[in-house]
Order: C-alpha cells, then structure tokens, then sequence
C-alpha cells in the first residue's frame, strides 16, 4: 500500500504524457510548442558545439545566450537529457515529464518534514503536481522547473522536525540554485520572501530561537544559492539592465492605473481574478480554451488573460481546506496559501474590492494595496519581474501539504466526518446545475460572443454543458470518498492504511480525469506532413519578419476547426512565429524573446513614430535603407489568407511568403561565430 500511494502520481503522469514520451506525438499549446521546442534544440547543439554557448547570433541583432535566463543554458538537467539521441519533440515531453514527478517528489518530502505519515504524505504528492496550476506549466517549462523544486525550499524552511543546519543549508541553496539555473529566479524569490516573512513573525511574536536558527539557515543557504548560480545570475544581472525592463514607459504612479502597453501594465498582466477561485470546486467551471472556445468567463469585463484553466486540486483538498477552517485549525501553510492567493490576484487589490462593492475607489489603480503592489513599489529590483500569476504553484503545494495533514488527522478511529461541510459542498455543487439550467434555458444571451484569433468563437452552449459535466465530475468524487469513509474501518494500522491508499486513488483518478483536457498535444507525423507545404527557403543573412493584417487566416476567428490545434502549430512553424526560425538556423531581426533589449525596443518604437506619417514610396525608401543598415536581405510575410499550396488538403494554414533580395544588402560583413582577438590586434 506504501508504494502504491508514491507510485500513484508518477503512473498518472506517465498516463498522461505517454503518447509524447513514445514520440508519437508532441507537446503543443502556448509557449512549449512555438518557442521552447525550437530554443531547447538550439541551445542543445550549441552545447555540444561550443561547451558553453555565450552569444546567440540568431535573435535580432544578436543577444547573449546565458543572459536569457529562461535559455536554462547552465541547468544540468536540461544539459544531461538533451544529450540523449531522440527528437525535439520527444524530449521536450521527457523535459516536462521528469519535472512533474520532481515535483511529485519534493512534494512527498515536504510533507513529511512537516510531520506526515508516510502513506498521508503521498497525497500531497498527487494533488501538487496534478494540479491545474502546475500541472498546465507544461506550456512554460522554466516555470515548471521553479514548480518541481519550490517544495524543497518551503519544506525545508517551515518543518517541524528538527533538522541539521547542514542538511537544511544544503537542501535550500541547491534548489535555490536548481530555480534560477532553470530559468525562473522569480519563483525563487518568492519563496525566499514568504519563508522569510513567516520565519521572522515567529521569532518577533513567540522569541522562537528555533525559528531564529532556520531563518539564519535560509541566509546563509541564499547566499549559497547565489554562489552555485553566479555565472547565470551575472549573465541575467548584465543583460537586465540592458532591457526594456530597466526603461519606464511613464514614470511608476502609487495611485494613477498604467496605460496600456507601459511597464507596469504590463508587469500586472495575468492577475487572477477572485472569482476564479471558485475552480477549486471543480475541475472546468469556467471552460475550456482549446481545441474550442468554450471559455465562457471571457464575458466578464475584467477577466483578463488566462494564465491555466483551472485552480483544481482535487475534491479531497477542498474538503481539507473547507473543514479545517472551519474548524478553526490554521498553521503556517494555511498562511502560505493566504499569501499565494493574495499575491496571485495581482491588479485586483484593496482598490478593486472598493470599487467592487461602492465607487470609494474613484480613479485609483485597482492593484492597489494588494500584496503585488506592495512588492511591485516597496521591493528593490521586483519591478524587473512580471505575472502576478507566477504566485499559484505555492497555493497548490498550501493546499497539498493542508490535504495531507488533514488526511492523517481522519485516519484516527475517533474522526467522524461533520455532515454541515459535506451538505454545503454538495448544496453549492446542486445550486450550480441548477443555475446552468436557468441561464441556458431563460438567459437572454448577447447578440455576438467574444471570438478567439485562433480557436474561434465563443460556443456557449457547449460551455455550459461542459460545466455540468464539471459540478457531475465533482459530486462523483465527493461521493466516492464519502463512501469510503463510510464503508472502511480504522480499527487497525492496517485499516488506517487501506483507507489512506483509496484516498489517494481516488484523488487520482480524480485529478487524472481532469487533467487530460488541459494537455494539448498533436501528432508528430502530420506536423511534418503538414509544414512540408513550406516553400523552399533560400540562404539570406538575416531575415524580417512582418505580418499582414494580423497574420493569421481570419477564418479560424469566424469558426471552430476539428483539426484546429495542428492547424494553428503547423502555421506558427512554418511562419516562424515565435522561435521556430531557430529550427532553420536562421536569422530574424523581430522575433520573440523573453527580455528583449531596451535598444531593440526604442527601435521599433521610433520606426512606429517615423513611419506614421509617412506615404508607401517614403516607407519603402526608409525600409531599404535600414535592411542595408541591419543587414536584412530576406522577407517573411505572415499573410491572413489560407494558405492554397495543397488545394486537396482539409486543413486551414496561414500562408507565409519567404522573399530575398537579389543583391548584396550590406558592404558590412556579417560575423555569426566570435571569438578572442590577440591583444597586439
């Protein structure tokens, strides 16, 4: 039964994920598909090239490689799996794969230094890494590798157990080192931060000496950490302050909302907005975001952008977190989950909630006095960082560690479930079907829905009929475990444990059921089949890429497509959106970067200006002239229109046309490989 309860999240991973670690299909979706993929590789064979890659010549107009943290360039993880002789795709899915059961494992350790049982620990080692909010960062690799090793930190910091100040020293500043080699050193901080916040409340309210000792620890392993990780942190350090993320657009305002498009607009992106969080109920509440657009809270005015689906950790967690504050039993990871949450919803702050519910808040900020506010104004250097979203993978591993200490306190014979918890859940779950019912059936819809650039537009009917089978999916849960609770004794060791082994299986299939529709994927043979419509691509020094009235088949927006993911891939790849020009070992002026320099940025910004007032002869004299300057002799036009190469087939591509210039562009030459120069030259 004890290896069962380890055993449960990685075979429900390996379950998940098995199409793509067998290389017949790969991971899509976001930036796993159009941007890692392609870097990875890259970055892979510059290692095996050059030992340790310093410049990628391929960006822009060049840009350091190490200096882009998300490269993981330094991560040995990333350095060992890539050696292994499989495809792009195939590795990346193997990348994702052994994360997921990292974060699996430090989640188990976790727990137990918090004073778990063992067979109890291995539920905190199911929700955590099945959980919507880490789960999905398989879109994000960086972010998943700060997931996997971020238990290590808090566990280590808040445990109950006493521990070496070796051990703990040791544990802290490798996973520390492992978060900012990986590429997330923003998730990083956060769990430096709010260890250091509760550590210090302790020792200043009880005079804990203990408390005093870890939180020397956790200095001493910072620094450490900082040490492991200096030649990435110096090359990250170099580069920031080299980008746009040093420039303020406006100067920062405590009270004015940002403009949009400025650094702090953009520094708020991905706010949670509260009423998300009714999806830890159940698993879809708010719909689905591909392969159709069933996202029906896209309605409301302030949802934003979607960070993950959903917040769902499982019916067992809700019930856990449910009753313990009910009950009043609150710790430590009751604060950790508070403070996550807070810090998740970002631009919805003390403002927001005052304009919410009178117009007190006139025309502040919204974010203001929220916990990413504070940070974003009060702490030295946060202002660099982005996405109040970043904050979610600690809430899961909150309510994890909170569901498996829970588990535990219900395994004793005296425990009796209390039905007031149990009838509200299944009230607010009823209530919800009931609702469904009413808004499908005598709701007076709008005229026109919102539409998705590449899923289409909004399916109302099938976003509402996805919620009732979401509120089903969850009463089935609540139902089961109910039932063994009911049916199961706790007499002997051996019954504590049978019932603790069917908790986790359940809970697991529970969150496996949920999980395999947030995993996009799409098989590997009709990408190929499908960019093989590319044209034939010439040698060019660097390319510009440019898009036509919004680069993609104004099609996909009117209508849902069966085939619509692998649509949307293969045109990405094929137009190199993204970074898929890295495939090709090309060349490209404007594509995507993760910190793009501040130069580059008042580049495009001036052009922006200049070109404004300017008639189509003047543009193209100025256009030539830069692409002479810059070295760009070859075009790649994104068009809006479908692509018409392969009339026969059924799928709906964006055309791209790759143009090149018959002369020289440039007298300058182009140097792509750098090297020392001897001192005399």
């Amino acid at each position: 039964m004890l290896l069962l309860s380890r055993m449960a999240a990685p075979l429900a991973i390996c379950l998940l994920f098995f199409s793509t670690l067998v290389g017949q299909s790969q991971l899509a979706f976001r930036d796993v598909g159009h941007f890692y993929t392609p870097l990875y590789e890259y970055v892979a064979e510059r290692c095996v090239q050059d030992g340790l890659p310093l410049w990628n010549p391929l960006d822009q107009t060049g840009m350091p490689l190490v200096g882009e943290t998300t490269t993981a360039v330094l991560y040995p993880f990333r350095y060992a799996l890539y050696l292994l002789p499989l495809s792009t795709g195939t590795l990346m899915a193997w990348y994702v794969t052994l994360h997921l059961m990292l974060a699996s494992l430090s989640a188990w350790w976790a727990a137990r230094w918090c004073g778990v049982s063992r067979i109890s620990a291995g539920l905190a080692a199911v929700i955590y890494p099945l959980s919507g909010t880490v789960l999905f960062l398989y879109t994000n690799p960086p972010f998943l590798v700060a997931a996997a090793w971020m238990p290590f930190v808090l566990g280590a910091c808040m445990t109950h157990r006493s521990m070496l100040m070796r051990s703990r020293v040791g544990i802290v500043s490798v996973a520390l080192a492992m978060m900012v080699l990986g590429g997330d050193p923003q998730t990083a901080l956060h769990a430096v931060v709010v260890c250091t916040l509760l550590l210090s409340i302790q020792v200043l309210a009880r005079r804990d000496r203990r408390a005093l000792g870890v939180l020397t620890a956790l200095a001493i392993a910072a620094i450490f950490s900082g040490l492991l990780a200096l030649p990435q942190l110096a090359a990250s350090v170099s580069w920031s302050q080299q980008s746009y993320r040093v420039r303020n657009d406006e100067p920062k305002s405590l009270w004015k909302p940002p403009r949009t498009g400025t650094q702090q607009w953009d520094a708020f992106s991905y706010s949670l907005p509260p009423w998300h969080f009714a999806e830890l109920v159940s698993p879809n509440l708010a719909g689905d975001l591909f392969p159709s657009y069933r996202r029906w809270t896209a309605m409301i005015a302030d949802d934003g952008r979607v960070w993950n689906p959903s917040l769902y950790a499982g019916m067992m967690s809700l019930l856990a977190v449910f009753i313990s504050l009910g009950s009043g039993r609150l710790d430590r990871w009751h604060a950790v989950g508070a403070i996550a949450g807070l810090g998740a919803c970002g631009s919805f702050g003390v403002a927001w909630l005052l304009g919410f519910v009178s117009d007190r808040a006139g025309e502040l900020d919204p974010a203001v006095g929220g916990l990413t506010w504070w940070m974003y104004h009060f702490v030295p250097g946060y202002d660099a960082f982005r996405y109040p979203a970043k904050w979610l993978p600690m809430l899961s591993l909150a309510i994890a560690i909170i569901a498996a200490r829970f588990l535990d306190h219900t395994l004793c014979p005296s425990f009796r479930f209390k039905r007031m918890p149990i009838m509200v859940v299944v009230t607010a779950l009823v209530s919800g079907l009931a609702v469904s019912y009413v808004i499908q059936f005598y709701w007076k819809f709008p005229d026109r829905f919102p539409s998705d650039q590449f899923w289409g537009p909004l399916d109302i009917d099938a976003a509402i009929t996805q919620v009732r089978w979401s509120i089903g999916h969850s009463l089935v849960a609540l139902g089961c475990l109910c039932w063994c609770y009911r049916h199961t004794s706790r007499s002997t060791n051996q019954h504590r444990r049978r019932l603790a082994t069917l908790v986790i299986v359940i809970t697991t299939l529970d969150l496996t059921f949920a999980a395999h529709r947030w995993i996009a994927t799409i098989d590997q043979s009709d990408v190929a089949a499908a960019v093989q419509q590319s044209p034939t691509r010439t040698a060019a020094t660097r390319w510009l890429r440019t898009i036509s009235d919004g680069g993609f088949p104004k099609s996909w927006r009117r209508e849902t497509g069966a085939q619509r993911l692998l649509e949307v891939e293969a045109t990405q790849r094929k137009s190199w959106f993204g970074r898929w020009h890295l495939a090709d070992r090309q060349a490209v002026l404007n594509n995507m970067a993760s910190i793009r320099s501040d130069a580059s940025t008042r580049f495009w910004q001036a052009i922006g200006v200049c070109t404004r007032e300017m008639n189509l002869g003047e543009q193209t004299h100025l256009w030539r002239n830069i692409r002479d300057w810059l070295a760009v002799d070859g075009a790649v036009i994104a068009q809006s229109s479908a692509s018409t190469e392969n009339p026969t087939s059924e799928l709906v591509l964006g055309d791209a046309k790759f143009i090149v210039d018959d002369k020289p562009p440039s007298v300058f030459r182009v140097h792509t490989r750098w090297h020392q120069r001897p001192p005399s030259d």
